[in-house]
């Protein structure tokens, strides 16, 4: 027998010629819509039939491998349902041969999958290829091993605190497992970095009235509501099961009680969220005990904590189903459990404790965010130290050039960016009938490309060859701050912070002031933050 959808079901696997957004929970069968809906495209059923597609031809995309396997098997396994329904419809029967060909796959997969069979239209080498999970794995726990060391070190009070907060009991592993995912999760985001830093003072609050208007506290309050909605929706379809001919009806009057008070705890909760969106008051800290805030959240978490629920009526009546019965206790359980979970989950402490855990985990947050955007950095810097000499190995023709920290300072830095580049034009093996330029600039006061070129916006993300020219240019740079600037000028411990306006780099410029490598430009900055 087969999956019975709802009617909203349905019309998602029937619907055609349009594009559809469909949202829903977890655990409500989207999944199962989602294979019924591409059997019915590739199984010439009903309507469709002379529009029928090979399942070949459509592009499945999943989240995971494991999902992607999963949703392959699904597939196959309502296809070979179909044929056993239908054992002459040849149309099924070919789905199935062609099932193991089907792209059913993750985004990343597919888009490899495009340049693999299309390398000779973007110019790619077509023996390229990328790391896999088990390679990058690696490389990610050695960068986080290192960073670690790094750090236990150099004896920060910061970082010893945020030790003992995410990892305490000498249990470091949590703590790098805590990095990597707070590092891969800001991956999710088109811009990694700045959502970290927006996020590194989310516990950074003094009073109640701060902390109601945090993006998290807004994320719990929705979090309640949804929870609250639920049990209503229980109660409700509790109720109606009461009022059938042959249901439970005095259970009416407790299930009744029970909706006055999620209508009371609703009532409450919408207090809080309109405190949390009134304008910020000035509150100091000392007159905490009398916010609004604070006042309107205890008067929430009283009532959740001071819930009682009405005895439900223990009549006999032959004339009602002992299965309905148990089908309403069991929705009312249902809500006590949610319930329940509210006051455990959200209302356990108060105000004053809730803001003195904000205080402890604030340090520790700022330290973890820091420690992820140096991961990041790590991490990336690493893997062009990997490609730097694949790329020298490989390239037809290799060149990098400088020019003296003097002549920047003598010039522009646009004229000096473009000298550099047309020196190492020149200083190729091969002479060069086209350079491709990051950017939208060609000249600058003194200095331009001389050779044909063509500037491209963005051109790390779209050339090939812009990109290991950019790591040429950067580990060649880091090299020579590292290898030589740090060996001439060890006082500023430059194979630390590699010349960048760095709080370290700038605390060596206040102790020892600067040195003939420093570009005047830099020490302009270094000047404004003095």
């Amino acid at each position: 027998m087969g999956m019975k959808f709802t009617e909203d079901q349905q019309r998602v696997i029937d619907l055609r010629n349009c594009n559809i957004l469909v949202s829903a929970a977890a655990g409500s069968g989207k999944t199962a819509v989602l294979v019924e809906r591409i059997v019915e495209l590739v199984s010439g059923s009903g309507c469709d039939s002379a529009r029928a597609v090979d399942i070949d031809r459509l592009l499945i995309v999943t989240f995971t491998n494991a999902a992607a396997a999963q949703m392959r098997e699904r597939i196959t396994k309502a296809l070979s349902d179909r044929v056993e329904a239908e054992p002459d419809n040849e149309h099924i029967k070919k789905q199935l041969m062609l099932i193991h060909n089907a792209k059913i796959m993750t985004i990343h997969s597919f888009c490899l999958y495009l340049i693999k069979n299309h390398f000779n239209d973007i110019g790619l080498d077509p023996d390229f290829r990328t790391a896999d999970e088990g390679e990058i794995r690696l490389l990610k726990q050695e960068v986080l091993s290192e960073l670690l060391e790094e750090q236990f070190a150099l004896g920060r009070q910061e970082f010893t605190d945020c030790v003992e907060y995410f990892a305490y009991d000498g249990r470091e592993k949590w703590l790098e497992e805590l990095i990597e995912r707070l590092y891969t999760f800001s991956g999710s985001y088109p811009f990694p970095e700045k959502w970290l830093r927006q996020h590194r003072m989310d516990y950074h609050v003094e009073t109640f009235e701060e902390l109601v208007k945090t993006e998290w506290f807004a994320g719990m309050m929705q979090e309640i509501s949804a929870l609250l909605q639920e049990c209503k929706e229980q109660e409700k379809a509790a109720l109606k099961v009461c009022e059938e001919p042959d249901g439970p009806y005095f259970y009416a009057v407790a299930l009744e009680q029970d909706q006055e008070l999620l209508a009371g705890l609703e009532q409450e909760l919408a207090s809080v969220v309109q405190t949390a969106s009134e304008p910020e008051q000035s509150v100091a800290s000392a007159e905490m005990d009398s916010s609004v805030a604070k006042d309107a959240f205890e008067a929430l978490a009283a009532r959740v904590q001071g819930i009682s629920y009405a005895r439900m009526a223990p009549k006999k009546d032959d004339s009602v189903s002992a299965e309905k019965r148990e089908l309403v206790k069991a929705m009312r359980e249902r809500v006590k459990s949610l319930l329940g979970t509210l006051s455990e989950k959200y209302f356990v402490s108060g105000p004053k404790q809730w803001l003195a855990e904000c205080r402890q985990a604030d340090a520790a947050l700022c330290e973890l965010v820091d420690l992820a955007l140096l991961f990041g950095e790590r991490l990336t810097e690493k893997k062009r130290e990997m490609l730097f000499p694949l790329i020298k190995e490989r390239a037809i023709a290799w060149s990098v050039a400088w020019v003296e920290a003097s002549e920047i300072d003598a010039t522009d830095i646009l004229s000096a960016r473009m000298k550099a580049m047309q020196m190492a034009i020149d200083g190729l093996s091969v002479t060069s009938d086209m350079a491709l330029i990051d950017g939208n600039r060609d000249k600058g006061h003194s200095a331009a490309i001389s050779t044909a070129h063509r500037c491209i916006v963005g051109g790390d993300g779209k050339s090939a060859s812009i990109a290991a020219a950019s790591v040429l240019a950067k580990v060649s740079r880091d090299h020579y701050v590292t290898e030589v600037l740090d060996k001439t000028y060890p006082q500023y411990q430059f194979a630390r912070h590699k010349g960048y306006g760095t709080k370290l780099h700038y605390e060596m410029l206040d102790k020892y002031g600067p040195c003939p490598e420093h570009r005047r430009s830099f020490l302009k900055k270094w000047e404004a933050k003095r």
